[in-house]
């Protein structure tokens, strides 16, 4: 699991490298995530991470930051198909109305997320 939590967390970071660079394009692919069955993925990618991160917590650098994150991501992919497509698109409508330097702000916080789960994980992950 560790090794998942470490891919997830440079994919995070890859994300926010891209919004940073361009904060539009970001918006746009995420947007593309618009319908129903974009939705159910997310929620299981939700609950996957969720599940990862409750593993991986005890052998890590963080297991009470890993296990926060944990079941914030399993309750956040639970409701995830509660909020449903209308709450998505408000969110993304919401994030599309903020400046550039908005959004290329959150997106440093993203890269710093990103960076600390492999970090947390890194020396399991590495060691095998």
């Amino acid at each position: 699991m560790t090794l998942l939590v470490a891919l997830f967390g440079l994919i995070v970071a890859a994300l926010g490298v891209a919004g940073v660079v361009s904060p539009a394009r970001l918006l746009d692919v995420v947007g593309r995530a618009q319908t129903t069955f974009g939705l159910y993925a997310i929620a299981g990618l939700r609950l996957v991470l969720g599940g990862a991160l409750l593993l991986a917590a005890p052998g890590s650098r963080a297991p009470l930051f890993l296990t926060v994150l944990g079941w914030f991501a399993l309750v956040s992919g639970v409701l995830t198909p509660v909020v449903g497509l209308r709450g998505f698109r408000a969110v993304l409508d919401w994030w599309r109305a903020r400046p550039d330097w908005g959004v290329r702000l959150w997106a440093l916080l993203v890269i710093a997320f990103g960076t600390s789960l492999v970090w947390a994980v890194f020396p399991v992950a590495y060691a095998g």
